[in-house]
């Protein structure tokens, strides 16, 4: 009797013994699992995170080179741009030699309209009335007449113009003048266009 029952005792411990194994192995593969999915899923996070990154350097590689770009075609216009400066200043040079005298003192005159606008206009209409005043004033003391490049030149000594301001106003100056049914032609001299206000 106490055999068959050491006998089943021991059976007991092995059964549960085996079962106690099977839970911990049961266990653990399921940690193992779980784990082994939490690899998986930081690799795709990592792996996306390498794509973005990938997609984030070719952009900066294009707008790097785009930047370039722009930044050389900038360089060649700010060229062109002070060199179609120096061409309208020197085409009139001549002419501006000849009146030097006139023109200095003539630039003391304007300095009322400076203190009226203390600051370069941001607004066209603005900068135009500068430059209508500035012309009124080189008439009278031109003979009745002015040019583009006398204005321009008035305007640079007021707010030292920038090579792109510079080209910018001249544009502007030929404009109005252009538009302007109260301008008029009064004479070519060595090439220069010499205008009138009515």
């Amino acid at each position: 009797m106490l055999k068959r029952q050491k006998k089943r005792k021991n059976e007991n411990l092995k059964i549960g013994l085996k079962t106690l194994g099977m839970v911990l192995f049961n266990r653990s593969n399921k940690a193992l699992r779980k784990l082994e999915n939490n690899v998986r899923s930081l690799e795709r996070k990592i792996n996306q995170k390498k794509t973005k990154l990938s997609e984030l350097n070719k952009r900066f590689t294009e707008t790097k080179a785009d930047y370039g770009a722009i930044t050389r075609k900038m360089k060649k216009a700010r060229l062109k741009l002070q060199a179609v400066v120096m061409k309208a200043e020197s085409t009139n040079g001549h002419a501006i030699e000849t009146q030097s005298n006139g023109y200095a003192s003539g630039l003391n005159g304007l300095k009322e309209i400076r203190s009226k606008y203390s600051k370069l206009p941001d607004d066209q209409l603005g900068r135009i009335e500068i430059e209508r005043a500035i012309a009124r004033y080189l008439m009278s003391r031109n003979s009745g007449c002015f040019y583009v490049s006398q204005v321009l030149k008035a305007m640079d000594e007021f707010y030292s113009l920038e090579p792109e301001e510079k080209v910018m106003l001249l544009d502007e100056i030929k404009g109005w003048i252009d538009r302007d049914p109260l301008c008029k032609l009064s004479k070519t001299t060595d090439n220069v266009k010499h205008y009138s206000l009515i």
